[in-house]
């Protein structure tokens, strides 16, 4: 691609233009979530992940490229495969190691609770999600080959 910058021909590779890197990870079973503990959501199952930054195996966790710095957008969900009255169900997006997005809800059964914002990340900077749950006693959260986004995990850089 050519542009003009004050009547100089520069040029721009197309990658510039694309919103990479991208992953989108989730559960691929159902998996025991222990009762009033912030629990991180370990998505094993890779739909897409353009710059192998995305950890899938050990420690779950989207990890910024060099060079790759700039606004993301960062989304997940998590499903309760149990049918129980909860208290609490809390979704956590934590940006290395500290809270930094959280949304919750009260219901109840079959509980469901997503979060998406625009996060800004640098170089080097991960992010991960948790899940807290009040139920009582410990709970199964939704993952499977056959509804895979059910409890799901991903971002994208913004251009």
């Amino acid at each position: 691609l050519l542009i003009s910058d004050a009547g100089t021909l520069k040029r721009i590779d197309a990658s510039f233009f694309q919103n990479t890197p991208v992953f989108m990870a989730s559960l691929s079973s159902d998996t025991s979530i222990s009762d009033a503990t912030v629990t991180k959501i370990p998505c094993n199952t890779e739909w897409i992940d353009t710059d192998s930054a995305y950890d899938n195996s050990t420690n779950y966790r989207f990890t910024i490229p060099s060079g790759k710095g700039g606004n993301y957008y960062v989304h997940g969900s998590v499903r309760s495969a149990s049918a129980s009255d909860f208290d609490s169900f809390y979704l956590y997006i934590k940006k290395n190691g500290s809270d930094y997005l959280f949304n919750g809800i009260r219901n109840e059964f079959r509980e469901t609770t997503e979060i998406n914002n625009i996060i800004p990340l640098a170089a080097g900077d991960y992010i991960e999600m948790f899940v807290y749950q009040g139920s009582g006693g410990s709970i199964n959260i939704s993952g499977s080959s056959s509804t895979p986004f059910s409890t799901h995990f991903g971002a994208f850089r913004l251009i």
